[in-house]
């Protein structure tokens, strides 16, 4: 029973030694080859934020399967996304590989990627070169210097901001900092092509004497996405609001009625900006002018103060004028005295003949030139020959005829005309 063990261990051995012959006579894996259609790519100019896709194909050349286990890239800004490895390709075989670059920032970018496997060259690489591109934004005036400019008045300088960078731009704010500055002409956000520009103003605008400083803020999303342009200016004197005159008394006038004064507001030294008028006194208002209102030096502003008695007797009050002169506010003392309304009731009592013919009654017509056109006052027809007419203004002359009318309706002609010239009160 022993010896039939022997042989059967021996016979195994035998086959087994077969096998390891076998398999060295095959030919290897190795000499399979892994080639890349072109060593090297030109990734682009992408702007920062945004990516782009390229491709390039993996190839084996060699009589046998190749096996590729990953793909590494050397530089997080280009990512292979198809396809998924370990791939194999049978001979021949070939396989697109895409790769995405997105660059990080405004910079030239640079990377690897590089594909291992079992093939006789178990590495391939693939240079990629790329520029990150993103605008750039250029302050034709990097700083803004105003000078002197008397308070009250401004002054203005012109900005441009330009796009000096190779991809658009979008400027999100504009935004001036201190009391004394503004901006205008400009709404962001505004979007610049590479090499384009916008030009706006920058003002200054003291309200106090002494130097001054501010700043613009330009935010983007430029590669400088910050752009502090600083601002400085120096405010002289005020100029002075003279209001003429100075004081007025307006008078006599009958409650329920008004009276107006002309008046004048003159800047003197350099310009006022009047920016309000206050009354102490609802009697009296001023009108003439919108404010606020800018007066230039030596030039004035007419305008009109009115008084409206509320009620009989003596009235005062102040009138403000709040400016930036130096003498703000520019103060105008007012009186009047109200009286009592007039009630005297005006009316043109008429009278005339009877008509030697037989009529219904008369109707009476009324102009304000001799010899008319006439308009008829009585609402119907007057039986007696007298009329008195009510509805008449004081101060005004009228004329007056009168026709006859009979049961059939028809009318005479006008009667001789009479005038009635109506006093004032």
């Amino acid at each position: 029973m022993t010896l039939p063990q022997c042989r059967s261990r021996f016979s195994l051995s035998l086959v087994s030694a077969g096998l390891v012959l076998l398999t060295a006579l095959a030919t290897p894996a190795s000499a399979a080859t892994l080639r890349l259609n072109y060593p090297s790519m030109w990734a682009g100019n992408i702007v920062v934020g945004q990516s782009t896709t390229l491709s390039c194909t993996l190839s084996n050349s060699g009589p046998q399967s190749v096996k590729v286990s990953r793909a590494t890239s050397s530089n997080s800004a280009y990512t292979v996304t198809a396809p998924a490895f370990p791939v194999t390709l049978g001979s021949g075989q070939s396989v697109k590989v895409t790769i995405r670059f997105a660059p990080p920032s405004f910079e030239r970018v640079q990377g690897t990627i590089s594909f291992a496997s079992n093939a006789s060259n178990p590495t391939v690489a693939l240079s990629l070169n790329g520029w990150g591109v993103q605008g750039k934004v250029s302050a034709t005036l990097p700083s803004g210097s105003f000078g002197s400019v008397a308070v009250g008045s401004s002054k203005t300088l012109s900005e441009t901001l330009k796009n000096v960078g190779a991809a658009p731009l979008v400027i999100s704010s504009a935004n001036t900092n201190g009391s004394a500055f503004a901006r205008t002409g400009i709404t962001p956000p505004v979007t610049l092509a590479p090499a384009a520009s916008i030009t706006f103003k920058l003002l200054f605008l003291p309200r106090t004497g002494g130097a001054t400083t501010g700043s613009l803020t330009v935010l983007s999303n430029a590669s400088n996405r910050t752009l502090t342009i600083p601002l400085s200016g120096t405010g002289g004197a005020a100029g002075t609001l003279a209001v003429s005159p100075g004081s007025a008394n307006l008078g006599s006038v009958a409650v329920g009625s008004s009276k107006a004064m002309s008046a004048t507001l003159t800047a003197s030294g350099t310009s006022v900006i009047v920016s309000s008028a206050t009354t102490t006194s609802s009697e009296f208002t001023v009108s003439g002018v919108s404010f606020p209102v800018t007066i230039a030096a030596g030039k004035s502003a007419a305008i009109t103060v009115k008084f409206t008695p509320n009620s009989s007797g003596a009235a005062s009050g102040k009138l403000s004028f709040t400016s930036s002169a130096s003498n703000s506010p520019a103060v105008v003392s007012l009186t009047g005295t109200g009286t009592a309304s007039s009630t005297t009731q005006h009316e043109a009592t008429l009278a005339w003949k009877a008509s030697s013919g037989t009529v219904s009654g008369y109707n009476v017509y009324r102009g304000t030139h001799t010899g008319g056109p006439y308009s008829k006052v009585n609402g119907s027809l007057n039986s007696g020959t007298t009329y008195s007419d009510t509805s008449v203004q004081a101060g005004q002359t009228y004329y007056y005829v009168v026709t006859g009318v009979n049961s059939s309706g028809q009318e005479s002609s006008y009667s001789n005309q009479a005038v009635a010239a109506i006093p004032t009160p």
